[in-house]
């Protein structure tokens, strides 16, 4: 019997001690996942994200639950575009700890990515159930809500930055930019004022004043706020080509045309530039007759190359067919205000009604 009882007994302590290496390895495991996951981080701080994305990885096999490291290899995946992988990692985080605010968050930054506005924006939400402080959950479901066109969401949104954190410049840039939707134009203004007055190196807000004004029928303020944006940017086609807009409802055809034409220095693939300096080729030739031939022409290769870049651009069609009538071309006329009216233009049906017997 006593055999027994230290054969038992002998058993036992095997085990036991089996138990304590056991334990004692996955220890050394998790040290070692951890001392791997710091060299990823340092990896990812240096901008390495390729290999920061493995090195997270060899974390993850020692340590199969390191929630920071499918968090942080996630945030390297969206650095390189791997967008998929990376919203594999955040369902994995978020799989380990619902109420990771963090994980929701770069969520819905990789769903915007993807182009899935709306799961986007329901990861927003719920990154802001967890983290209600968080005004930049706010600001980016307000931008997520306003590319949807729900313009009154967006505002509630922007509203509830600005309440959370009334210093920040970009989200008075883009409810300025919702007011503008909305038709609420002297509140847009407030807001990109606002803006440029905390961030005065705000270029994109300068522009977007200046788009507020012109819509406000301030051509002076608006040539004035697009002006200070190119200076701040003078690679800012966009604001060049809004100053040449402005100049040319002022009726200053010629200063349009510099505009237009430093637009396409900048930018030869775009197409609303060789439409507009087209456009106002053809009406300084109605200003000034003595060079109403050479304008024509020069309206006519811009407005070609315009259907060209864009051969949906419904305007340009129309243009162009006013082009072809001043040079009585009237078949060719009425062959682009067709084209003009299939595009949805509704002017360029009415013109048919009367050109196009």
């Amino acid at each position: 019997m006593k055999k027994i009882i230290l054969f038992w007994m002998l058993l036992s302590s095997i085990q036991s001690f089996a138990q304590v290496d056991t334990i004692v390895i996955h220890q050394l495991d998790m040290q070692k996942a951890e001392k791997i996951y710091n060299e990823g981080i340092v990896q990812f701080e240096a901008k390495q994200y390729k290999a920061a994305i493995d090195t997270f990885s060899k974390a993850i096999e020692l340590k199969p639950d390191f929630d920071k490291a499918y968090f942080n290899r996630a945030l390297s995946r969206f650095e390189v575009k791997e967008y998929s992988a990376a919203l594999s990692d955040y369902n994995k985080v978020i799989e380990l700890n619902e109420k990771a605010d963090k994980a929701w968050f770069g969520k819905a930054k990789t769903l915007y990515q993807q182009g899935k506005i709306e799961d986007c924006i329901l990861s927003y939400t719920k990154a802001i159930e967890y983290a209600p402080e968080n005004f930049l959950a706010y600001y980016y479901r307000g931008g997520a809500n306003f590319e949807a066109g729900k313009y009154d969401t967006a505002l509630a949104d922007f509203n509830k930055t600005i309440e959370l954190k009334n210093d920040y410049a970009l989200a008075y840039n883009d409810r300025g930019s919702t007011y503008k939707k909305l038709d609420k134009l002297q509140l847009a203004i407030e807001d990109y004022s606002m803006a440029v007055k905390m961030k005065p190196s705000f270029a994109i807000a300068y522009n977007n004043l200046g788009s507020a004004k012109k819509k406000n029928n301030d051509l002076k303020g608006a040539i004035e706020d697009y002006t200070v944006a190119i200076k701040l940017k003078p690679d800012y086609y966009i604001a060049l080509n809004n100053r040449g807009s402005a100049k040319f409802e002022m009726a200053d055809y010629a200063g349009a045309i510099e505009d237009f034409t430093e637009t396409i220095k900048l930018k030869p693939d775009y197409a609303f530039a060789y439409n507009n300096r087209g456009n106002a080729y053809l009406k300084n030739a109605n200003a000034d007759l003595s060079k109403a031939t050479p304008d024509f022409e020069k309206a006519l290769a811009d407005l070609d190359k315009a259907i060209q870049l864009n051969p949906s651009y419904g305007y340009a069609y129309y243009n162009r067919g006013i082009v072809h009538e001043f040079l009585r071309q009237q078949k060719a006329a009425c062959d682009d205000w067709k084209k003009a009216a299939e595009l949805g233009i509704n002017n360029a049906t009415e013109i048919i009604k009367q050109e196009c017997k």
